[in-house]
C-alpha cells in the first residue's frame, strides 16, 4: 500500500503531521481532500521554517492554507525533521513515524519505511505512546499561534481516550519493548539506542540511509560505542555525501547499494534505519533520523529534531522482513561512489536562510503579527495581498493590548498573504491565516435527519418565521439520542446500519495527484447550529440599505430582511403565536442551562428570533391591516415585549464576567446586534411611555456594554469588529424603520 492511501480510511476527526519538506500541490489535491472525504476536518501541519519558505518564494503561498488547514512553521538549530501523522478520533486513533515529507515523491514514488501504531477500542495498548507524540508535536507548537491551538482544542473535546491516557514514551511487548525517541536536552538519540541493548554483545550493525556526515563522523562513533564484529552501510546509489577516502577511514564496515534491495526498483532510496543485531534479538531504529551527527549525536537544541520508533524484534526478523539479505550479500565497488552536488537536495537545513517574517493572523476584523523574533517595529512594514496576488496596501505594525496589529490596510475581505520588510529586508512570504474560517473548516459533516434540515437551512434567502421552525426542529432532534438516520437516497435505517459504506475508489499509481472529491467534543449541537449560523450570518451580511428605497425590489437575498414571502402565506396571528413558541424554547433553554449564552446554539436561535421579530416589526411600522397583530402595544405579545423578553433572558445568562477567548466574531456580530435592538426597544418604550420595559433594556444596555468592552479591551481586531457591526446593524434598523436610532441609552 502506498503511503497516501492512509489517509482514506474514515474515523478520524483530527490529522496532526510533522514534515522537512512540503508540498503544497500534492497536499492539496490529494491529502486534505482525501482527509476531509473521510470525516477528518481538523487538520494542521509543522513544516520547517526555512524549508517552507523556500517554497513560498519558489511555488508561492497554497491556496488553502490559514483557511481550510492550517499550515505553520518551527525552526530549530538545525533542521526540523520529523515525519510524523497522528491520526484521532472519538474511539480510534493511529501514529505513523517514518522518513516520508509530505511530498509527491515521499507519498508515492520513493523507497521509504514507516512504523504504524493503532489504538482501538479493544486494544489501547499503544495510547500512552500516541498521548507522548501528541505532547512532542505540542512541544513544537508556537504558544502564540492561536490557530494551532484551535486544532488542539478540537482534539481535546473529542477524544476522551486520550486524555485519560497516560503519556508515556515506552510500551511492552512480546519481544521486549517499544519505544517513542526523539531529540531530547540531556540524552541522544544515539545514547538511547546505546541503552536499549543494555550491554548485549552486538554481532552486527546495518546502517541504512540517503544522508550522511561527510566524514562518516556518525558512522565511527555508532561503531566506538556499540562495539559491533562488523558494520554494513546501505547507501542511495544515486549520490552520497562522502568520498571513497572517508569511507577507507573506516575498518570493519562494508558498504552497499540500497538498489540491490527487491523494493528499490525505480524508487529513489529514502529509508532511514539502523539495525543492532544480537544474539537475543534485533534492535530496530526507524523513523526521520539519517546516520548523521545532527541527526543522532546532538543534544536537543543544538542538531536536528527527529522522532523514530525503537523496538525488539526477534533474532533476524528484520533483515528478513525489510529485505536487504539480497543487498547485504552483494558489497558496493569504491568506484561507483559519487559525491552528491552541493545544489542537490538534502535533509539539512538550507545554508542560507531566506529571511522569515513569522506570521500573520485575520483576528476578528483585524491583521494580528507575530513576528519570528523581538523586532524594532518602527523599521517593519508589512505589505498584505489578496488571493488574486493583487496588493491590498502597506501597513505599520502597531503594538497595542500585549499584541502586535497591523494598522493601515482597511480592505480584509480576502487577505491571502503578506510580505514583512524588516529592517530593509523584504521576508518570504506569509499565508494570512483565518482564525474564524479555519474554526468553521473543522467542524465535521453531520448525517441524518439534522443534515435534511440543514440542507433546508442552506437554500433559505431570509430569515424568518419558517426558518424559527426549522431550527426549532433541530433543537428538538438534538435533544434525542435514538433518533433514526437516513442514507442518502432516503431510506431509514438504525442507528446501528446507519453509517454509509465507504466509497472504495482509490488512487492508483496513474491517477496519483488527481483532486478527491469532497462529501460524505464540541458537542453535536454545537456542530449542528454552527452550519445554520453561517447561513444566518451569510443572508445577514447580503442585506442592502439599497434595497429598501421606494422602488427597489423585494423577495431575495438581496432584500435581507425585507422579504414577505412567509408573511404573505400566514395570518399574523398564526405567526406570532410561532414566535412565542420559538420564544419560550429559547428562554427555557438558557434558563436550564442547555444552551450556553454564549454558545453557538443559543447565538444562532437568539440571532434568528431578533432577526425575524425585527422584520415583522417593519411591517407592522408600515401599518399593513392585519399586520397590527405585531403591534407596540398589542397585550401580551407585541414586538417590543417580545423582543424585551428575549433580550433580558439572553443578556441575564450571560456570565457577569466575559473572557477574550469566550468572545470570537459570531459572539461579537449577534452581542452587536443585540445592542442595536435594545436601543431601538428602549426608545419604542420610552415613545410609548412604558417604564417598565424602558428600564429592562437601559440596563441591558448597560451591562453588556460593561460585559463586552472589559472582555475584548486591548484586542483590536475585536473591538474594531464590534463598532463595525453596530454601525451595520443601525443601518439596517434604518432601513427596515426608516429612522435613525438614539446613540446612546
Amino acid at each position: 500500500m502506498k503511503y497516501y492511501e492512509v489517509f482514506r480510511e474514515p474515523g478520524f476527526h483530527t490529522a496532526l503531521m510533522t514534515t522537512f519538506r512540503f508540498d503544497a500541490g500534492v497536499f492539496e489535491n490529494v491529502v486534505r481532500p482525501r482527509l476531509r472525504a473521510n470525516g477528518c476536518r481538523n487538520i494542521a501541519v509543522l513544516a520547517d521554517a526555512d524549508m517552507l519558505n523556500k517554497t513560498y518564494v519558489e511555488t508561492g503561498f497554497p491556496a488553502s492554507a490559514g483557511v481550510r488547514y492550517h499550515l505553520a512553521k518551527r525552526s530549530v538549530s538545525g533542521a526540523f525533521h520529523p515525519k510524523t501523522l497522528l491520526q484521532l478520533g472519538k474511539d480510534k486513533g493511529r501514529l505513523t513515524v517514518g522518513s516520508a515529507n509530505l511530498t509527491g515523491a515521499g507519498l508515492h514514488s520513493n523507497l521509504e519505511i514507516l512504523e504504524v501504531l493503532d489504538v482501538a477500542q479493544d486494544d489501547m495498548r499503544a495510547a500512552p505512546l500516541l498521548a507522548a507524540a501528541l505532547s512532542y508535536f505540542e512541544s513544537h507548537t508556537d504558544p502564540r499561534d492561536r490557530a494551532m491551538r484551535q486544532a488542539l482544542e478540537v482534539v481535546s473535546k473529542n477524544t476522551e481516550w486520550l486524555r485519560l491516557a497516560t503519556a508515556a514514551r515506552r510500551a511492552e511487548t512480546p519481544n521486549g519493548f517499544l519505544e517513542l525517541v526523539s531529540e531530547e536536552a540531556e540524552v541522544t538519540i544515539a545514547d538511547r539506542l546505546v541503552d536499549a541493548l543494555g550491554g548485549r554483545k552486538v554481532s552486527r550493525v546495518i546502517l541504512a540511509a540517503p544522508f550522511w556526515d561527510q566524514d562518516l563522523n556518525a558512522v565511527r562513533v555508532l561503531q566506538d560505542r556499540l562495539s559491533p564484529e562488523c558494520m554494513a552501510m546501505v547507501v542511495d546509489p544515486e549520490a552520497q555525501d562522502f568520498d571513497a577516502a572517508a569511507f577507507k577511514a573506516l575498518e570493519g564496515v562494508s558498504l552497499h547499494s540500497a538498489s540491490n534491495l527487491p523494493a528499490c526498483e525505480k524508487r529513489r532510496f529514502h529509508a532511514k534505519l539502523i539495525i543492532a543485531q544480537t544474539s537475543q534479538g534485533d534492535l530496530v531504529l526507524s523513523g526521520s533520523a539519517n546516520v548523521s551527527s545532527a541527526a543522532l549525536l546532538k543534544l536537543g537544541g543544538h542538531g536536528n529534531a527527529e522522532l523514530c520508533i525503537l523496538r525488539w524484534e526477534l533474532p533476524g526478523a528484520a533483515v528478513q522482513r525489510l529485505g536487504f539479505d539480497d543487498a547485504l550479500a552483494i558489497e558496493m565497488p569504491m568506484s561507483n561512489l559519487k559525491r552528491r552536488h552541493p545544489k542537490e537536495g538534502t535533509d539539512q537545513a538550507n545554508e542560507v536562510a531566506l529571511t522569515d517574517g513569522g506570521a500573520v493572523f485575520l483576528d476578528a476584523a483585524a491583521l494580528e503579527w507575530q513576528p519570528p523574533r523581538s523586532v524594532d517595529l518602527s523599521s517593519c512594514l508589512i505589505e498584505v495581498f489578496d488571493r488574486a496576488n493583487r496588493s491590498l496596501g502597506v501597513g505599520e505594525p502597531v503594538s497595542y493590548g500585549g499584541r502586535i496589529w497591523i494598522e493601515g490596510v482597511d480592505n480584509l475581505e480576502e487577505p491571502g498573504w503578506a510580505v514583512a520588510l524588516i529592517a530593509d529586508e523584504r521576508s518570504a512570504p506569509m499565508p494570512i491565516v483565518s482564525l474564524s474560517r479555519l474554526r468553521s473548516a473543522s467542524n465535521p459533516r453531520v448525517d441524518g435527519r439534522t443534515q435534511r434540515v440543514l440542507d433546508e437551512i442552506a437554500d433559505k434567502e431570509t430569515v424568518d418565521i419558517e426558518l424559527c421552525e426549522q431550527l426549532m426542529r433541530l433543537w428538538e432532534l438534538l435533544q434525542h439520542n435514538d433518533v433514526p438516520a437516513y442514507r442518502r437516497d432516503g431510506s431509514s435505517s438504525t442507528k446501528e446500519t446507519a453509517d454509509l459504506k465507504d466509497d472504495d475508489r482509490h488512487l492508483d499509481t496513474d491517477s496519483f495527484g488527481e483532486v478527491a472529491p469532497e462529501s460524505s467534543g464540541e458537542n453535536k449541537s454545537e456542530i449542528v447550529f454552527r452550519t445554520a449560523y453561517d447561513r444566518i450570518a451569510q443572508i445577514l451580511r447580503c442585506f442592502s440599505p439599497e434595497s429598501t428605497r421606494p422602488g427597489a425590489g423585494s423577495g431575495s437575498a438581496a432584500t435581507g430582511l425585507r422579504s414577505t414571502k412567509v408573511s404573505q402565506r400566514r395570518p399574523a396571528e398564526q405567526r406570532r403565536s410561532q414566535l412565542e413558541q420559538f420564544l419560550q424554547v429559547i428562554l427555557g433553554g438558557l434558563e436550564t442551562r442547555q444552551m450556553e449564552p454564549l454558545s453557538i446554539t443559543a447565538l444562532t436561535m437568539v440571532q434568528a428570533f431578533i432577526s425575524t421579530i425585527r422584520l415583522e416589526a417593519a411591517g407592522t411600522d408600515e401599518g399593513a391591516g392585519e399586520e397590527r397583530a405585531f403591534g407596540p402595544t398589542k397585550p401580551g405579545g407585541g414586538w417590543v415585549r417580545m423582543l424585551g423578553r428575549c433580550l433580558s433572558g439572553f443578556v441575564d445568562a450571560i456570565p457577569l464576567t466575559m473572557s477574550e477567548r469566550e468572545v470570537e466574531q459570531e459572539q461579537i456580530e449577534v452581542l452587536a446586534q443585540v445592542i442595536v435592538t435594545a436601543r431601538i426597544v428602549f426608545e419604542r418604550s420610552q415613545t410609548e411611555r412604558n417604564s417598565v420595559v424602558a428600564g429592562s433594556m437601559g440596563g441591558i444596555l448597560v451591562a453588556l456594554d460593561r460585559k463586552l468592552n472589559a472582555a475584548i479591551l486591548g484586542h483590536r481586531g475585536k473591538e474594531v469588529l464590534l463598532d463595525r457591526e453596530i454601525l451595520d446593524a443601525e443601518h439596517r434598523m434604518k432601513a427596515e424603520h426608516g429612522f435613525a436610532l438614539p446613540e446612546t441609552a
